[in-house]
């Protein structure tokens, strides 16, 4: 019997059922075992289903968990740079195992980073994708439906998210973890499980969207239209079962349903109808012609053959109920035939032996990783050493080596050789370093980025590059680049296993040495750490400045060396006493009621005046800042202090406070002599006025009652008079204007410099019109100052510059500002006369005017009062000049 297929044993079985001689008892007979063949067929189909979406359920939420967790590890100021966050998403290997990417997204949904890393995506808006909308809604984690991902070329994906908070429980940020539902992992292996030639399985949401299918194309489609399928409408309203129904092809299948727990997502298995009853239709043709020639006795016969058939697919479905119970243990199905029901048995065999290995593989890794933590004191060639012996023993493999990678990843360093290569091997001087460009196929895994696997060594191959003489015999290699962030830090290989190595060999040899790598990091960090410390200590303690830290109960549990010689006591002498111990009583009682209350309360203090007494008995003045350490509960548990010895400062401050008293006096005296000297301006002025108009009116009345009879050297005379009065009168009012320059308080406000040189450009051209002057004024020039003041300073440069330059037809005069030496410098430039640089010095000197100015109309004050509202202004002035070429006067406020 085993030698015939399952389709002739029911047939030669539903033949002997209908021998009856009733024809409706033979029906009922094969109907009955049509119903149990179902019902079977359902069970076996229906405990896969319900373990595949166990499966998937425990692998999406132990995805999820581990997302929300690194979520909860992020630190803050990951979400403050985009490059931190970076190097925190590419450094979670174990999210990186699961899924295909990670994104971090910002609470107002801009695109923080993302691994693996694509440029120019930064920054991108994703406010309108639904899995952060509902994140940012719900304030909780959330899986998505299926979508397409614009990360991966488009494919299709489901997004698993996490909130972050920050310690106020505010969210700030959303992680993000994808599936590729077109890459490997658990949903894609589920599109290639069978257990039959025409079974196949299936996953849609609950909007009939289809996230696994064996057929790809129909991925993200909705190819399951309302009314179609009786049974997966059922499902739709909450149905988890088995039974028969029609296809959206309209095909007869058995389906079974379950929903996945964790998203409601449902899972159908479908099994051809066809394929399934096919062994009953052949059994009613054969029974049709058979059953008249059969007698009474062949229903005890048929009973017994029945039970004998259908003992295996009885045993196989209870197995199946049994195997989430029994993972590990008798997991084979001892059902020998070459039957329908054997092929699935041995495909159920084959793919639980899988499971298992794959499983144990794990669980020897993770105890090597396990041990690989515990070697807390070994150094790095013996975990080296260590994780290499076990990456031999993981893969099943014979030989294997590690190399380390330079940071330019041009050169190789060979660290460490399995023991058994190590006893092959008959190379004398074995060499160490290997540059890139000279290694062979070995290095290729460096060249390439990526693992290489070989598992026929000795084909031709245009990559090797030959082995020296008494090297170890390669028969199959694979080796393995190990990235820190962009950069390979190590090349792993193994060599030799009895199988060909697979893309499962690759990922436990990765995973495993990741792991390596992660506690060589951790080790460099904490000897960094023990390193850091240490200088911690000898700055503390050696710094030239009075440090001290206290503990809750504010005694001394340290002090710098500096603190002991400023106050004269030894180490032992001060450690355990409470710091106001040592201040003055004022002091001690402000140290004890004020400031140590206010400290342990908000953690910090900062310039607090004291008065400590040292052992001598001197008093110092200083200022102590203090900062606190803090216990996980937040409460202040020690305290670092600095001390600043501000006596002499307090003395010199006292000193200082005396000056300004004396200097006040003298400024009230400068005032007063101040207004005496403005009132003294005003009496002179006047007084100066009124016998110059007494003159002049009489040299006016003489020439009046003279007229023609004058003779020409009386008129000239007269003229003289009356021009000396008109130059008294002009230097009255400059001697009035350079007082009020000296005395006038100033009243800064924000000035237009432009406006204001645009007005005495326009008042200068008014008074002479016939004279064409060309003016290049800068526009926008503003500063801060007097402005009555600024414009007499614009009035006398703008003044001297028509004046100097008069005898010019193309004269130009201009105004504006450029930087001098890194400051700010206004200028006004003319093209006139100009002057010899060897006379600037006593340029500004009042009523002093150069050789050569008594040609022109002026008394020497102008430049005087100009220097004097400058120096006001706290700025300075200068001029330059050549001869016959123009003068350009400089000038800061």
């Amino acid at each position: 019997m085993k030698t015939l297929s399952m389709k002739t044993r029911m047939s030669l079985t539903v033949s002997l059922l209908f021998v009856l001689a009733i024809a409706l008892l033979a029906w009922g007979a094969l109907s009955y075992q049509e119903e149990s063949l179902q019902e079977a067929i359902s069970r076996q189909q229906l405990a896969l289903t319900s373990s595949l979406a166990a499966s998937i359920d425990d692998k999406l939420s132990l995805a999820h968990n581990a997302l929300i967790t690194a979520a909860r590890q992020m630190p803050p100021e990951t979400l403050r740079n985009a490059d931190s966050a970076q190097r925190f998403l590419d450094a979670r290997l174990s999210l990186h195992s699961i899924f295909d990417n990670l994104i971090l997204i910002s609470r107002n949904g801009k695109l923080i980073a993302e691994s693996p890393f694509l440029p120019g995506r930064r920054g991108m808006d994703l406010t309108s994708q639904g899995y952060f909308q509902s994140t940012v809604a719900t304030g909780k984690p959330y899986i998505s439906e299926p979508r397409t991902c614009s990360h991966n070329h488009h494919h299709p994906a489901i997004f698993l998210t996490s909130p972050v908070f920050d310690t106020k429980g505010r969210l700030v940020a959303i992680a993000v973890g994808s599936f590729d539902l077109w890459g490997s992992n658990f949903l894609e292996e589920l599109s290639r499980t069978r257990y039959g030639d025409a079974s196949y399985f299936y996953l849609t949401d609950r909007d009939r969207t289809i996230i696994v299918h064996p057929d790809r194309s129909k991925i993200l489609t909705k190819e399951l239209p309302e009314g179609t399928n009786p049974l997966y409408e059922k499902a739709l309203a909450g149905f988890d079962g088995s039974g028969e129904t029609v296809n959206a092809q309209g095909a007869r299948v058995i389906t079974s349903i379950r929903h996945l727990r964790t998203t409601g997502w449902i899972l159908a298995a479908n099994y051809s109808a066809a394929e399934a009853y096919a062994p009953l239709e052949t059994a009613r043709r054969y029974f049709l012609l058979g059953a008249l020639a059969c007698t009474l006795i062949v229903l005890s016969i048929s009973w017994y053959l029945m039970k004998r058939l259908t003992a295996p697919l009885a045993d196989f479905t209870r197995h199946v109920e049994l195997l989430p119970e029994t993972f590990g243990q008798h997991h084979f199905l001892g059902i020998e035939s070459d039957d329908e029901i054997g092929i699935l048995a041995q495909t159920f065999n084959r793919m639980v032996t899988t499971l298992e290995a794959q499983q144990a593989a794990n669980e020897s890794r993770l105890v090597a990783l396990l041990r690989l933590n515990e070697m807390n004191s070994s150094s790095l060639h013996e975990l080296a050493d260590f994780a290499l012996e076990e990456a031999v023993q993981l893969t099943r493999s014979k030989i294997g080596y590690l190399a380390f990678v330079n940071d330019d990843e041009s050169l190789l360093t060979m660290y460490s050789w399995s023991r058994e290569a190590m006893r092959e091997c008959a190379i004398a001087d074995k060499p160490l370093e290997y540059p890139l460009a000279g290694t062979g196929l070995w290095g290729e895994a460096v060249r390439q980025r990526k693992p290489v696997i070989t598992n026929d060594y000795a084909a031709p191959n245009p990559c090797k590059k030959g082995c020296p003489e008494g090297h170890v015999e390669v028969r199959r290699h694979m080796n393995t680049p190990i990235f820190d962030g962009e950069r390979i830090v190590i090349v792993a290989g193994v060599g030799n296993k009895d199988e060909a190595y697979d893309e499962t060999d690759v990922h436990q040899l990765t995973l495993l040495m990741q792991g390596m790598w992660r506690l060589i990091q951790r080790k460099r960090i904490e000897e960094e750490l023990r390193r850091s410390e240490e200088r911690y200590r000898h700055l503390y303690t050696e710094t030239p400045v009075m440090l001290h830290s206290i503990d809750q109960d504010g005694r001394l549990v340290n002090v710098s060396n500096y603190w002991l010689d400023t106050l004269g006591y030894k180490r032992n002498e001060v450690l355990g006493r409470k710091t106001s111990e040592f201040l003055t009583e004022e002091s001690r009682r402000y140290a004890e009621e004020v400031v140590l209350p206010e400290f342990f309360r908000t953690g910090s203090c900062t310039e607090v005046p004291y008065r400590v007494v040292k052992r001598d008995g001197e008093i110092l003045d200083v200022l102590l800042s203090a900062t606190a350490e803090r216990d996980d509960e937040g409460k202040v548990i020690r305290s670092l202090a600095v001390m600043i010895d501000v006596t002499e400062r307090k003395r010199a401050g006292e000193e200082i406070k005396k000056l300004n008293s004396d200097l006040a006096a003298r400024a009230v005296e400068l005032e007063n002599a101040n207004r005496e000297l403005e009132a003294f301006s005003y009496s002179v002025s006047h007084d100066l006025r009124k016998p110059l108009t007494l003159i002049n009116g009489y040299a006016q009345i003489i020439q009046d009652l003279g007229g023609k009879s004058l003779n020409n050297d009386c008129q000239n005379y007269l003229q003289e008079i009356s021009d000396g009065v008109l130059r008294m009168t002009e230097l009255i009012d400059a001697l009035l204007k350079f007082s009020r320059a000296s005395c006038r308080e100033l009243h800064r406000e924000t000035v237009n410099f432009s406006d204001i040189a645009y007005d005495v450009a326009s008042d200068l051209a008014l008074a002479e019109p016939e004279r064409l002057v060309r003016f290049k004024i800068a526009s926008g020039i503003t500063v801060r100052g007097d402005e009555k003041l600024l414009r007499i300073v614009l009035e006398n440069l703008f003044g001297n510059a028509w004046k100097y330059s008069a005898a010019r037809e193309d004269a130009a005069i201009e105004f504006g500002v450029a930087n001098v030496d890194g400051e700010t410098a206004c200028f006004v430039r003319d093209n006139g006369i100009g002057f010899d640089m060897t006379h600037a010095a006593r340029i500004f000197t009042p009523f002093h005017r150069l050789p050569g100015a008594d040609k022109f109309r002026g008394h020497g004050i102008g430049l005087g009062t100009v220097e004097r509202i400058i120096q006001r202004h706290g700025g300075r002035i200068w001029a330059e000049g050549v001869p016959g070429e123009g003068a350009t006067f400089w000038f800061t406020l």
